[in-house]
Parts: C-alpha cells; structure tokens; sequence
C-alpha cells in the first residue's frame, strides 16, 4: 500500500519549492547537467492523467518535470521523482510503468530518480529488469537513501541548502514515530533551522 498523505505532502510542498536544492543535495550527478537559467517546467496535470489512466492509485509526493539539459544542444530531459517513506516491493513496478507510459507520452527522454525514507539499510533497488534469459528491457534510476543522512545533518556542505531541513524533520520523525510538519513550519521551528540559506531554486 501507498504511502499517506500525511507523511508525503511536506516533500510534496518540498520539492515544488525547492527542486534545485534538492537535487543539488541529493542528486548531484543530476543538478549539475541541468540549464537552471532556463525555468523547469513541471507537468503535473499531465502525470495525474497518466496515473490515472495506469491505474496507480493516487499521487502523493510524485514529481514529473521537464528541464533543459547543460550540455551545449537543445534537449530536455523529463525527471520523474518518487517519494516512497516505507518499504514496499511495488515500487520497480510503478517506475518502470510510470517511465514506460512517461515517454510513450512526451517522447522525451526519462530520467527516475527514487527517495526513499524506510528503515531498512539494505533495500536499496536500482533496477527493474523484465524479460526472459537475455532478452527483456531494463529500466535504471538513481537512489537517494534518507537514513545515509543521519549524522550529516551539520556538515558545512548543507548548511545553505533548505531540504536539509526537511530531511532533519523526517529522521527526528522516524524516531519519535511523530508526523512530519508541513516545510513552512519546519523553517521557523525545527532545530536545524540555522542551516537554511537563500532560496536558489
């Protein structure tokens, strides 16, 4: 089962606000190949109509949008972000549908990238492969894991960076079993409110 609401909506709010500081944190690889003097475009509507029509259940902290790459030629890249807070053996499922129906539908190429927010070290998948012997397609996505943050909260590399905060608040949740706060209160109330910086996204 999907993830509530409750848990998904602060990153909901986080990465609409702050998307280049979120990928500057925990995709770097990503953030430093995209045109951030060119606005991103994000395609929201369009990726409920393609959850919709896959019959994936709601959206929740889901993200679809589309950027122009820093590489000197006219492409854009569509990046599909997925939030997961728990485990779950669904979820290579819903990307690779999600990545198939995603290109299928702009013709652009796809980019998934997965956050996942669980307690098990262990599970971190970065590749769906379907087929049979050495036959089949195989969908790859970059993986950030939460938990790896733990302990790295105050490291001068994050102090200027806001998703950090929301990170901050999703461990301290873990531990307490609380809910998450909504990012607006999170920089006015959490403890790691000092490592906030100006917005650059």
């Amino acid at each position: 089962m999907r993830d509530t609401i409750q848990h998904d909506s602060p990153w909901k709010e986080a990465l609409d606000r702050f998307l280049r500081p979120f990928l500057e944190l925990a995709f770097p690889e990503v953030a430093c190949r995209i045109c951030w003097a060119v606005d991103p475009i994000p395609l929201e509507q369009e990726f409920r109509e393609i959850a919709h029509d896959a019959e994936l259940g709601p959206l929740r902290a889901d993200k679809l949008v589309k950027v122009r790459l820093l590489d000197g030629t006219d492409q854009w890249l569509l990046i599909h972000i997925e939030v997961q807070m728990h485990y779950d053996p669904d979820l290579l499922r819903w990307l690779f549908d999600y990545c198939c129906r995603i290109h299928s539908r702009f013709r652009f190429p796809v980019f998934s990238l997965a956050v996942l927010g669980d307690t098990r070290p262990t599970w971190r998948p970065d590749r769906c492969i379907g087929g049979f012997a050495d036959h089949g397609l195989t969908l790859r996505f970059a993986v950030c894991k939460l938990s790896d943050f733990e302990g790295r909260l105050d490291e001068p590399a994050h102090r200027d960076n806001q998703t950090i905060i929301v990170i901050a608040a999703h461990l301290g949740t873990r531990r307490s079993g609380r809910i998450s706060e909504p990012p607006g209160r999170l920089v006015q109330d959490h403890p790691h409110q000092h490592l906030v910086g100006s917005c650059r996204g």
